[in-house]
């Protein structure tokens, strides 16, 4: 009697626990924790069925957080960096999910499959996207692509000392962002006299086609040179003096030019190299220093309006938010949240219409929604209840 007492107490415990670990509580919902339907599967050749369950659980909760990832991410930056990706947010999905429940399991034909509910904390997977520097960004004129054709008194260097002071100075800064394409196996070469003639050039034209894609507005080309500095200039015997002399164009990936900026800069070491690479890196700083602060005048203007939706069903709905919202007339979009229903954009408007902009919303169709308010700065909408 007493065995069996035990064993109902503990197989109804059990139960209890599988199905709470369905719901979704108020702590779930306070810390960030979303439910995401997915699936994992693997080959099954009729071994350990257990062990399968187990292996196939774990992609389904890897599923689950590329879900909530997919929000929030750039789509250029996974494609070019998907290792990085993997290996920090696939590689132990575990830490970016609450609980799950299985909603089914059973071998499929050659495979084990499992469909499963998670609760994926969507704020940890947010973070650790910025952190990757994988985020999407909201304004397409503030993401760039950068060619600078770098020389050591005209031997060309692939060190790269300029680009990287260059593009270095604006991390962390939130002004401008760079897209990091991908070079075909011969790479990209800025011919010397390119900036003097912009004449047609394939590796050029290839480069704006490349930055296009990656969602760039700017193309930064520039050339950077270092020479070694006469004797008479040399006030520290021992030394190697070195200037370096930049001079870059910027332009649409329309191929408009907009602007043109330069600048100079000195550097001592104990060799020569070492010398003109320092020189390098600080022209690169200073341009970017100069080009900072001229920033707001050359690029054209983009709107920011916060967009707010209350009422969506799951993540699933929040991207396909996502989706109507970026096939409208815009500049860009980024998501900025997502939790209890409730999806928070920056939308980058071309014009500054917010009561044009929600009503091309409200005329995709995506969801049954209500306008609650709209004004120059934000637009709020809920969807309607069945």
């Amino acid at each position: 009697m007493n065995k069996v007492f035990k064993f109902t107490a503990v197989s109804t415990l059990a139960v209890f626990l599988a199905a709470s670990a369905g719901d979704l509580s108020a702590r779930d919902l306070k810390a960030g924790a979303e439910p995401v339907t997915t699936e994992g599967s693997l080959p099954y050749n009729g071994g350990d069925p257990a062990a399968a369950a187990n292996a196939a659980i774990i992609e389904a909760q890897k599923n689950a957080v590329s879900a909530v990832a997919e929000l929030f991410i750039d789509p250029v930056a996974k494609a070019e960096k998907y290792e990085l990706f993997r290996q920090n947010l696939l590689k132990t999905p575990q830490l970016y999910v609450k609980k799950h429940k299985v909603l089914s399991q059973g071998a499929e034909g050659a495979f084990y499959k499992v469909k499963i509910k998670a609760y994926v904390y969507v704020d940890k997977v947010n973070s650790a996207l910025k952190g990757l520097q994988l985020s999407a960004q909201p304004g397409r004129n503030r993401k760039a692509a950068l060619m600078a054709g770098e020389y050591f008194n005209a031997r060309p260097s692939a060190a790269g000392d300029f680009a990287n002071a260059f593009a270095g100075y604006f991390k962390g800064r939130d002004t401008l962002f760079f897209a990091d394409l991908k070079a075909p196996a011969t790479g990209w070469t800025l011919p010397q006299s390119w900036l003097d003639e912009e004449r047609n050039s394939a590796d050029v034209s290839a480069f704006f086609d490349a930055a296009s894609a990656a969602g760039a507005g700017l193309v930064f080309l520039c050339k950077a040179e270092a020479l070694p500095l006469s004797a008479a200039q040399n006030a520290q015997p021992g030394f190697y003096p070195a200037r370096a002399e930049a001079r870059m164009k910027i332009f649409e990936t329309s191929g408009k030019r907009i602007s043109e900026v330069s600048s100079q800069a000195n550097a001592l070491d104990v060799s020569e190299e070492a010398a003109f690479k320092k020189a390098l890196a600080a022209a690169g700083e200073l341009l970017a220093a100069e080009l900072a602060g001229r920033l707001d005048k050359i690029l054209r203007p983009e709107i920011p309006v916060t967009l707010r939706v209350s009422g969506l069903p799951a993540v699933e709905a929040a991207r396909k938010l996502k989706e109507a919202v970026e096939k409208l007339d815009i500049a860009g979009a980024a998501f900025e949240s997502y939790g209890g229903g409730t999806a928070v954009m920056t939308v980058m408007l071309k014009r500054p219409d917010a009561h044009e902009f929600a009503s091309a919303l409200l005329r995709t169709g995506v969801f049954v929604m209500d306008l609650e308010s709209v004004s120059q700065l934000e637009a709020v909408f809920s969807i309607r209840s069945r």
